[in-house]
């Protein structure tokens, strides 16, 4: 019952807060017995289908099912697609082995059948068991195989939406192959060899092509010649006019502006991007691009933009329950976070981020991680804790050959040695490691940020003059980028060597930059609500206080009647709670009364009967007489002995078995016997009389010392359990709680 009011005040209190509603798949029930065989076939394959990824099990049985109902049509092309997708469930089940043999039949069929959408798919889940079991090679001429379907196809047809989709699995497939190669250049020539033979120029797969070759010349640091390929699918995306593909592109394109750290120009692509995705139903590719931006908005030190849109990509995530996203967006979260001066908040962001990469042994996102609790504890200043993350972080990032993240975990450890340890040598190894790297891939950001950090080391050094050289060319950077954060720390610099060289003009100059540089970071860090409020004050000032009066007073009333209506809910509940358990109590108590009631007529009869024998057989068993017309009455009788006289019943590991063999009978009869007679099986029989026992002992003050799990098995139970089920089952209330109402009851007695 207080669950129930304890449900009840959430249902009520949930009503008072917005509710996100989301649609479902409302699926008709279907009478499976009043469809063909041939239907049966299809359904089967539909459902397994639906099932692959939920439940593994169920999936496997239905493909089954589809394939034996194909097998009785004796329409062998029709087992192509369930083998194909029992050859994709022991895949995700690690048994490639088994998957080989689904997918070898599969592949048989198709290509007698000449189904070519099957065969791309068997050609495609061979090169997927291929890669599983570490065969690069024989995984790319499988893909390769299936891909040059998808072209043959493709050109019969371009407007086929499932094979333009298959084209793309296939295709990220086959880049998967060469990027996990570790060789990007090798992966490049690899990739633009075969994109030669598609002459065509504006295809579907030519424009697929292109966008992953952008992408690995991206990975491999050629960030110009990635927007020279990202640039051509872009055009054909226009020529094709797919809006989903174009939105992509120019997401693509704000990438590798991104990581060139020209922020401004990221922004503009992905402005553009999000535009035409907003008008399109694909919240997964809208969380990411949320996500770039909101990485791009923290680059450019506006945290306010910045916080938005990661929680909006947060809220995307959730909904779709897509955790690899979610970490990513909280690591990201987490570094804005740590700007704002919020470390505990941002360390339970990190957790979080952690915990679920490490479930899922991500050592990408662990990658970052461990780069952002580097981060965290360096701003703590704990240097052992802060070094330890990041060359985990860097460890990774090496093995996986991601050169961008070499390059903050790299700029991480000279922070820890330059500010902490106060080791000036070795941090300047370690910046002009990473300078080295981000020149290499071109990351102008990374390249001016490092400047900044070199520049940093050689100014506490003295050498004045080639400090303030690194700062220079930081600050054409920032400058052209519209780096607030940056421009600030680079003119900090620049005020103090020009004060020191005693260059008045300039210093003051940098000094004035740098003033404006740090409002234009305060006013970026303040909300929009904060800086109209402050131009009202100005210009309506006294307007402006009546209404932030009047406004304040609503609220606190408002306020005021919000908790008095919930402290009268509260209350009222208190009351319902209080008036329940009251009115459960007296009925768990008027229980324990009719049972001690019970309990002392019992006694009285057992007096009786040693007076008068047959009294007590006669009183529990008034109908013997008639069971003696039908012949049982002697086997009763000796029944009724062996359970009001032995009282085997206490015995812990009876059985109706050895029953049967004190009465020399046999189960089934003796079974029936128990139930014609008591309208009950055995069990039950049985354990209704041990709980009359246990309810003797717990009414008879003299075994107060024995403990309640003591009784139950004085009573013929071996497991706790069972007893509290049985006698709460029987009873009505729990062994403790009889107990405890039943001494009450005789100490009332005894004062009396």
């Amino acid at each position: 019952m207080a669950k129930n009011i304890f449900y009840t005040i959430l249902i009520i209190f949930s009503y008072s807060f917005p509710v996100f509603s989301q649609t479902t798949d409302v699926k008709t029930e279907i009478n499976i017995e009043s469809l063909s065989v041939s239907e049966k076939v299809d359904y089967y394959v539909h459902l397994a289908e639906e099932l692959l990824s939920t439940d593994r099990q169920k999936a496997t049985l239905s493909a089954l099912e589809a394939i034996g109902y194909a097998d009785e049509l004796k329409e062998k092309n029709r087992t192509a697609k369930p083998y194909l997708l029992l050859a994709d469930i022991y895949l995700k089940r690690n048994l490639n082995d088994s998957a080989m043999i689904y997918a070898s039949k599969s592949l048989n069929i198709s290509e007698k059948s000449e189904n070519y959408a099957d065969l791309i798919r068997a050609h495609n889940i061979y090169g997927r068991i291929h890669l599983a079991s570490e065969k690069p090679i024989e995984a790319g001429a499988s893909f390769i195989k299936s891909l040059n379907l998808c072209q043959e196809h493709l050109a019969k047809d371009q407007n086929d939406s499932n094979l333009k989709f298959l084209t793309a699995e296939v295709m990220n497939h086959l880049v998967m192959v060469y990027i996990n190669s570790g060789n990007y250049p090798e992966a490049t020539d690899s990739l633009q060899a075969f994109s030669r033979r598609f002459v065509t120029s504006n295809s579907y797969i030519k424009m697929l092509m292109l966008g992953n070759l952008s992408t690995l010349f991206q990975m491999s640091g050629e960030r110009d010649s990635a927007l020279i390929y990202a640039n051509r699918a872009y055009d054909i995306a226009l020529v094709l006019d797919e809006p989903e593909n174009i939105s992509k592109i120019l997401s693509d394109i704000g990438n590798i502006y991104f990581s060139k750290g020209e922020y401004r120009e990221a922004l503009n692509y992905f402005s553009k991007g999000l535009e035409i995705l907003s008008a399109l139903d694909e919240e997964a590719k809208l969380a990411v691009l949320y996500n770039n931006m909101a990485s791009t908005y923290k680059q450019l030190t506006d945290y306010e933009k910045a916080t938005e849109y990661f929680l909006k990509s947060a809220r995307i995530k959730e909904r779709l329950q897509d955790s690899t996203g979610l970490s990513i967006t909280f690591n990201n979260l987490a570094l804005v976070l740590m700007d704002h001066g919020d470390m505990k908040l941002a360390r339970a962001y990190l957790g979080k981020a952690v915990a679920i990469n490490t479930k899922k042994k991500n050592k990408r996102g662990l990658s970052f991680n461990y780069a952002g609790l580097g981060d965290f504890y360096l701003r703590q200043r704990l240097a052992d804790s802060s070094i330890h993350f990041y060359v985990e972080s860097l460890k990774i990032k090496q093995e996986l050959k991601q050169r961008n993240g070499m390059i903050i975990s790299l700029h991480g450890l000279g922070d820890v040695y330059s500010e902490l340890l106060k080791d000036d040598m070795k941090a300047l190894q370690l910046y002009n490691q990473a300078f080295t790297i981000a020149n290499e891939i071109q990351s102008q950001y990374e390249s001016a940020n490092l400047q900044i950090s070199i520049g940093s080391v050689l100014f506490r050094q003295k050498k004045y003059a080639v400090s303030s050289d690194y700062f220079k060319l930081a600050l054409v950077y920032a400058e052209n980028e519209d780096v607030p954060d940056m421009i600030r720390t680079c003119t900090y610099y620049l005020t103090k060597i020009n004060i020191l060289a005693g260059n008045s003009k300039e210093a003051s100059e940098y000094y004035d930059w740098n003033q404006r540089a740090q409002d234009s970071i305060f006013s970026v860090e303040k909300t929009m609500a904060v800086a109209n409020i402050q131009a009202k004050y100005e210009t309506e000032k006294k307007d402006r206080e009546n209404e932030v009066l009047t406004h304040s007073n609503r609220i606190k009333q408002n306020q005021i009647y919000y908790l008095i209506g919930v402290a009268i809910i509260l209350l009222v509940l208190l009351i319902m709670l209080l008036y329940l358990y009251r009115l459960k109590n007296r009925a768990y108590h008027q229980i324990v009364l009719k049972n001690l009631e019970i309990v002392n007529k019992e006694k009285q009869l057992r007096k009786i009967s040693q007076i008068v024998p047959d009294a007590l057989s006669d009183l529990l068993h008034p109908d013997g007489n008639d069971h003696a017309a039908k012949g049982n009455h002697d086997l009763l009788a000796k029944l009724n002995s062996l359970i009001h006289n032995e009282k085997v019943y206490l015995e812990t590991d009876l059985t109706l078995e050895k029953i049967c063999k004190k009465l020399s009978t046999n189960r089934s009869y003796l079974s029936q016997i128990i139930n014609d007679h008591y309208q009950d099986n055995f069990n039950s029989f049985i354990n209704k009389f041990r709980i009359n026992e246990a309810r003797r002992l717990l009414s008879d003050s003299k075994y107060n010392n024995i403990s309640v799990q003591g009784i139950g098995s004085m009573a013929g139970f071996s497991s706790k359990v069972t007893f509290y089920q049985h006698f709460k089952e029987i009873i009505g209330v729990t062994p403790a709680y009889y107990r405890k109402e039943a001494l009450l009851q005789h100490r009332k007695a005894i004062a009396s």
